[in-house]
């Protein structure tokens, strides 16, 4: 039998698991991996459809809320506004046709808000206040000489825009229950904006006190949520005590 050198023994046969392992792994690796790309991608697609309709909801709900804000706000405003033009009338006053010119114009700006796409509409601030200017011109028709109104705006306007009709309710109620036929009596509205803010006042004398079924509530809640819903970090506060005074400060950089 022939010897078989050291140097001539043939190398041990290939291990054929573990070649079929360096082939096959990286193949199985492969295929787990875009699988779970896949359902990442999938994952994700799902969340931001659901994000998106999400948001819908909420524009949607937030929209048919202003919607019926404005609803309440408009005839509460012409409710206040025509009996002011009737008290006019009852007296026979001379300033009757001065008052219905004057309740015309506010009327025309109010039917902004009835234009198409009319919720997220601003206006110029300039215009806002040119507004509150010509109500409270039409309720300076009615009131006595013994009270005072003292309306003061300090800052640049007419770069400024906002949200229209928010401040209304706020001067209304002043008007409702700050004057008197007899008693002296002062309401102060202010307007004062810098390069970042709006800051609103109105302070008034309470002679009358507010009844179950009047629409004070009605026209400062209105507002209040209107607010909320335009400007979220708006800071709104309402003081009681001695005079009733609402104080505003609206970021202008929010929104």
């Amino acid at each position: 039998m022939p010897k078989i050198k050291g140097n001539n023994i043939p190398p041990p046969p290939p291990d054929f698991k573990s070649k079929y392992d360096m082939r096959v792994l990286p193949a199985v690796m492969s295929f787990f991996l875009m699988v779970s790309v896949s359902s990442f991608l999938k994952i994700y697609e799902y969340w931001n459809e659901n994000f998106k309709r999400q948001k819908e909801i909420e524009n949607e709900n937030r929209t048919s809320e202003l919607n019926f804000l404005k609803s309440q706000l408009n005839p509460h405003f012409f409710f206040n506004s025509l009996n002011t033009i009737y008290s006019l009338s009852i007296s026979k006053s001379t300033k009757t046709p001065e008052a219905i010119l004057n309740l015309s114009e506010l009327m025309r700006y109010m039917l902004l808000d009835r234009k198409e796409n009319a919720i997220d509409m601003k206006v110029k601030l300039k215009e806002e206040i040119n507004y509150i200017s010509n109500y409270i011109e039409l309720q300076k028709l009615r009131i006595t000489p013994n009270n005072k109104i003292d309306f003061k705006v300090n800052g640049d306007i007419d770069k400024v825009e906002i949200y229209p009709l928010l401040f209304i309710s706020f001067i209304e109620n002043a008007f409702k229950y700050g004057v008197h036929p007899i008693a002296e009596s002062t309401i102060k509205i202010e307007f004062v904006i810098t390069d970042n803010a709006l800051l609103f006042e109105v302070t008034n004398d309470l002679h009358f006190q507010k009844t179950s079924y009047d629409s004070f509530g009605l026209g400062n809640k209105n507002s209040i949520r209107r607010l909320n819903l335009y400007y979220p970090g708006n800071v709104i506060k309402i003081d009681n005590d001695q005079k009733y005074k609402v104080s505003l400060l609206i970021n202008l950089n929010e929104n």
